[in-house]
């Protein structure tokens, strides 16, 4: 991963660029539908008794005037909405009518309309969500993201950040570029959310206003509930996690367990160091690099690993509880500042939540 500015050829672009990210890829790679788009025709998995139960999925294919199936080069809205994310999928949480059409550019395709019957019933389970913020020491950008979902925290604690590092100390290797490559990261700093879509963030050190972006993923209905059990023996910390079903689910669902750190101290480059561009921004005095920069929610160890484990199908079901012990190897970090995060995903990301300090036990968050 390159660590320069790369600055585009067009100059409108290289003071955005300049101001958000401390690197960039051209992934620009060739290939694909390369057939001028004229017209559009979408379809819907289904239209019709589809229930508000936050596990109906409607999923959707876009075809060109030729036939050729072009749903990942489009955009498809519901409502209104774009859906983002990498699957062009739809779960209902409101009973009624949805509008659906696709996109590209000034071509629209026809309207499908999806008939939404049986309101959800209420959640059993609270949500809450993670960020997973892809940075580096060397970032000179990166306290931009640090300082935000440091006051987003400070009033929502059910937003869990997660610094996944990038080449420094903290880097974990191959979990780190094997995360990077799942979700085409290739600028520092870029912040996922619930593993389902980049944080949509204004850029501006500044402001918060971007906090928006993460209300959606904070009122989805939460199919499940998470509670964590841990105990530090020596230089071993064992997690038993505990995920309890509010819905039968029949798709394929994976367990992620983090360990993290915090109060890390260590040079962190500043850009924003008498940046008058950001004037009264909270680094502005603080040097370049900050040589006591404090590192919390530093990503350190997995033993489910990055991408998760399997939970069997047959535990995926309504009131029942599913559990999986793990032990984990703490040498050289400090026991006091560590702290466990497990979620459970889909293919469409994280179901929800829930995080504890280590040697502690965290029950399920009710609604």
């Amino acid at each position: 991963m390159q660590k320069n500015l790369l600055f585009y050829a067009v100059a409108l672009f290289s003071s955005v660029i300049l101001f958000s990210s401390c690197s960039k890829k051209n992934d620009n790679g060739g290939g694909g539908n390369t057939t001028t788009i004229t017209a559009l025709n979408l379809s819907a998995s289904k239209t019709s008794s589809i229930y508000a139960n936050g596990t109906d999925v409607v999923g959707f294919s876009v075809q060109d005037q030729n036939g050729v199936n072009v749903t990942t080069q489009t955009t498809i809205y519901v409502d209104g909405n774009a859906i983002t994310g990498f699957t062009k999928t739809f779960s209902p949480n409101e009973i009624g009518t949805h509008t659906v059409v696709a996109k590209v550019g000034s071509i629209v395709s026809n309207q499908e309309n999806l008939s939404v019957v049986t309101a959800p019933a209420p959640p059993k389970y609270a949500t809450k969500i993670i960020a997973e913020d892809f940075t580096g020491t060397w970032c000179g950008w990166c306290p931009r993201m640090t300082y935000k979902f440091e006051r987003y925290t400070q009033v929502n604690n059910r937003i869990i950040p997660i610094g996944v590092h990038n080449g420094d100390a903290y880097a974990v290797s191959p979990d780190e570029a094997q995360l990077r490559s799942k979700f085409g990261v290739s600028g520092f700093p870029t912040v996922f959310i619930n593993r389902n879509s980049e944080f949509n963030e204004n850029g501006n050190i500044n402001s918060v206003a971007d906090s928006v972006y993460l209300s959606p993923f904070l009122k989805q209905r939460a199919l499940l509930g998470i509670g964590i059990n841990s105990s530090i023996a020596g230089n071993t910390l064992s997690i038993t996690t505990k995920v309890g079903f509010d819905e039968n689910i029949s798709e394929n669902l994976k367990i992620v367990i983090m360990v993290l750190e915090d109060g890390l101290i260590k040079s962190q480059s500043n850009y924003y160091a008498n940046n008058n561009s950001y004037p009264n921004n909270p680094y502005i005095n603080r040097g370049n690099p900050i040589p006591d920069f404090e590192h919390n929610g530093v990503y350190r160890k997995s033993p489910t690993g990055i991408l998760g484990e399997n939970i069997p199908t047959a535990s995926q079901v309504k009131n029942q509880e599913y559990t999986v012990t793990k032990s984990v190897d703490i040498t050289g970090y400090n026991s006091s500042k560590l702290r466990i995060v497990a979620f459970v995903v889909n293919n469409n990301g994280v179901l929800n939540a829930q995080v504890a300090p280590a040697n502690s036990v965290k029950d399920y968050d009710l609604f």
